[in-house]
């Protein structure tokens, strides 16, 4: 996955441009699943809008640039993208751990919220 990091960091900037800046972006593979990783993304959403709808919105197109800027060898390593309220308690403890913006600290053989992480890599994470 290491080598694709700068892309998916591309990916991350833009929409950020776009979206405004997440709360945490990062990509986690869990102990439990073998060679597959979640995208973790958070992000304030808008108060005067239906909530579901951004989220999805939010999926939708960073499911649409990573198809776009990955090889399907690699996409497909992606099991889900899981989005999280910027107050998750897993988010809050990643914002603690790691402050970064647009770089990509990596993560080995930790365990957070009681979560098993095998291995993850911390794009974006900024406490709000």
């Amino acid at each position: 996955m290491r080598e694709y990091i700068e892309k998916i960091k591309e990916v991350e900037i833009s929409l950020s441009k776009e979206l405004g800046e997440f709360n945490l972006f990062g990509l986690l593979e869990r102990e439990d699943i073998i060679d597959k990783w979640d995208i973790l993304v958070s992000l304030t959403l808008s108060k005067d809008k239906n909530h579901n709808k951004q989220k999805n919105s939010i999926i939708k197109k960073l499911h649409e640039e990573l198809i776009k800027n990955l090889p399907n060898s690699i996409f497909f390593k992606f099991s889900r993208i899981v989005f999280l309220e910027p107050s998750n308690p897993f988010v809050l403890n990643i914002n603690m751990l790691a402050n970064v913006q647009h770089g990509d600290i990596e993560i080995k053989d930790s365990t957070i919220n009681n979560l098993r992480i095998k291995h993850a890599y911390i794009i974006s994470s900024k406490r709000e």
